[in-house]
């Protein structure tokens, strides 16, 4: 009697508050079956509770990845054109650079800078709109010809860049003047009609990879670009960096 008397006097807190949790009152009269259907009803709700609460958890925190990710796209790509921006392209060229100096032979690592000739005239003749047409659809040209381990991307205004892994020093070359083409053969379709578009190119590759190739290959792609602007345009001009 004495060791009962104990264990009911112990049982009497968790009894209550396990009833409260099945929200039925520890006193009653109902019989032991129907008590039990009850809890086990009650119990099945709080599981379905906790699988909607764990759902609905789930699809917020993939909500919240994939909202991460469209933000992080959206700081690397230009509004405009939906190229690649220069953010992206510097992330890039570091890259390419970083993983050609694990290498015990590294390739060659080419870059094209490329400026759309008399764009302002564009502006100034056709209106803003008419120029963000033919940024658009030099963007989309320039696209559809960047092979799969090319990159291309808008750096800002009307100039464009292209980094292109060389095995051979010509084919940097027959690249820019692919690029080239493909902007000068066919006008562009703009809200004022028809336009026709040139691009002037500067061409560097060098096959001297260390910490200082990015800013190397820039620098001499920009002098080559300002070379072929001063030589009439609509034309590639080659740096003499090797």
């Amino acid at each position: 009697d004495e060791q009962v008397e104990d264990f009911l006097t112990a049982a009497a807190d968790p009894v209550e508050e396990i009833a409260a949790m099945f929200q039925t009152d520890a006193l009653t009269a109902m019989p032991v079956g129907d008590l039990l259907t009850q809890a086990k009803g009650e119990l099945a709700r709080m599981s379905l509770d906790m699988v909607a609460a764990l759902s609905a958890q789930e699809t917020r925190s993939e909500e919240l990845a994939n909202e991460n990710e469209r933000l992080a796209t959206e700081a690397l790509t230009d509004p405009l054109t939906q190229l690649p921006n220069r953010r992206s392209f510097e992330q890039t060229l570091e890259r390419e650079i970083s993983g050609r100096l694990r290498r015990p032979d590294p390739t060659s690592l080419g870059l094209l800078m490329m400026d759309l000739d008399k764009f302002k005239a564009i502006n100034d003749t056709h209106g803003h709109q008419a120029g963000d047409d033919v940024l658009r659809a030099f963007a989309g040209r320039l696209s559809l010809n960047t092979r799969r381990d090319e990159f291309a991307a808008r750096v800002g205004g009307e100039e464009f860049v292209v980094v292109i892994p060389v095995t051979d020093p010509d084919e940097i070359q027959l690249a820019a003047e692919r690029f080239r083409r493909c902007v000068a053969d066919e006008p562009f379709d703009t809200s004022v009609g028809p336009l026709t578009v040139t691009a002037s190119i500067g061409v560097a590759s060098t096959a001297t990879i260390d910490d200082e190739t990015a800013t190397t290959l820039y620098e001499a792609a920009d002098q080559a670009l300002y070379e072929a602007k001063g030589a009439g345009r609509n034309r590639c001009a080659v740096s003499p960096l090797r």
